[in-house]
């Protein structure tokens, strides 16, 4: 899921007949499932530039499910290719623009 799909579930959530009894589960379920997605993407604690982020094959993220791995939090894969040269996270998704600083801190 990424953040417009995420963002038009919510949409249509909204736009739901107030009259609908499963109106606010289906918001209680969507936050949920927005939370973990956004835990997933955090590496806490880290500012890790690009150069740096190679020296370690996974890195933790905040998402911790009850049961999984022991309790511990979910990984990021990193993965870096020589040739030609690239620096993936999780397979397939590649890092094209590193370093950029975020205006929200």
């Amino acid at each position: 899921m990424n953040y417009p799909d995420a963002f038009y579930l919510l949409d249509e959530v909204e736009a739901l007949d107030d009259e609908d009894p499963d109106k606010e589960r289906r918001k209680r379920i969507l936050k949920i499932i927005i939370k973990a997605v956004l835990e997933y993407h955090i590496i806490p604690h880290h500012t890790i530039d690009f150069t740096s982020l190679a020296n370690n094959l996974t890195y933790a993220t905040n998402l911790t499910i009850p049961g999984v791995y022991g309790d511990l939090p979910q990984r990021l894969r990193i993965e870096r290719v020589l040739f030609p040269p690239s620096t993936s996270i999780n397979y397939n998704t590649i890092i094209a623009h590193p370093d950029l600083k975020a205006s929200n801190g």
